[in-house]
């Protein structure tokens, strides 16, 4: 399968610079394409949360473009995305080190997507998200964050999570503790599937029912143009509805030989 991506990322109606960062990397490999997705919506005054971003996605790419060999020949599953939570183990150390040089506290979420051998494989801190699209939508991710923790023990609904004042408060972000915990997923690759990394900023606007609907409306997903202009009208559409964050979205589907909306259409009923 070829992979084909569109990706946007824009500092929104409100804040002056733009603290979120993505990586898209894709090889080719005997035919095949093996790509790393990263999203990473920072926080911190000033730049700080800008730089906490970058560091994340600089060593993210430094492990890709050193190791998608290894990656592709790797036989067990399991360490692969092991490898990918070492390294945001490691980029947490690097961003607390550079908080306390500069004696302040910053730190960003990381939500990390892998496609290889027909498998993902994805590693995530803090309350950017992973989505699948197929016959449904599924969000792959788990949100690190206090009402969504109250969800998970019944203490909250769904419907009072959405609402709450508090549904920004972070139970985990990388750069603060010295410890954290790294949400691993790993699954099968369908060829008609479609995925979709954003931060928080996009989320907030853009309900998960209308973002199913909206990629259905997509006629011909068989090229990175496509993509890159729904990518575009998706965070056009949250700045008109007065997102005051940070906007960002990576979208990501699949050409086959048949072409990627007529499997779309075959197995989903398009």
């Amino acid at each position: 399968m070829e992979i084909v991506v569109g990706a946007v990322s824009d500092k929104g109606n409100i804040k002056p610079t733009n603290q979120d960062n993505f990586l898209v990397k894709i090889y080719e490999d005997n035919n095949r394409d093996i790509g790393l997705f990263v999203m990473c919506d920072g926080m911190g005054g000033l730049s700080f949360g800008e730089i906490a971003s970058s560091i994340s996605v600089k060593y993210f790419k430094e492990w890709f473009d050193k190791h998608y060999e290894r990656i592709i020949n790797e036989k067990d599953e399991k360490k692969i995305t092991e490898f990918m939570a070492k390294i945001i183990e490691v980029v947490n150390t690097k961003i607390r080190d550079y908080g306390k040089k500069e004696s302040v506290k910053v730190g960003t979420t990381v939500s990390a997507l892998l496609l290889c051998n027909d498998i993902y494989y994805i590693a995530h801190v803090g309350d950017s998200r992973i989505y699948k699209i197929n016959k449904e939508i599924k969000q792959l991710t788990e949100d690190h964050t206090l009402v969504a923790m109250n969800v998970r023990n019944n203490i909250m609904t769904e419907i009072e999570a959405k609402n709450s004042a508090k549904k920004n408060i972070l139970t985990q972000c990388v750069g603060v503790k010295e410890n954290i915990e790294v949400f691993k997923e790993r699954g099968k690759i369908n060829k008609n599937d479609v995925f979709v990394l954003c931060c928080d900023g996009f989320y907030n606007k853009f309900e998960e029912e209308e973002l199913y609907s909206e990629i259905k409306k997509i006629k011909n997903i068989i090229d990175n143009d496509v993509l890159q202009e729904a990518a575009q009208k998706f965070v056009n559409k949250v700045k008109e509805r007065g997102e005051k964050d940070n906007i960002s979205i990576i979208i990501v589907g699949f050409v086959s030989d048949e072409g990627f909306i007529d499997k779309l259409k075959k197995h989903v009923g398009f």
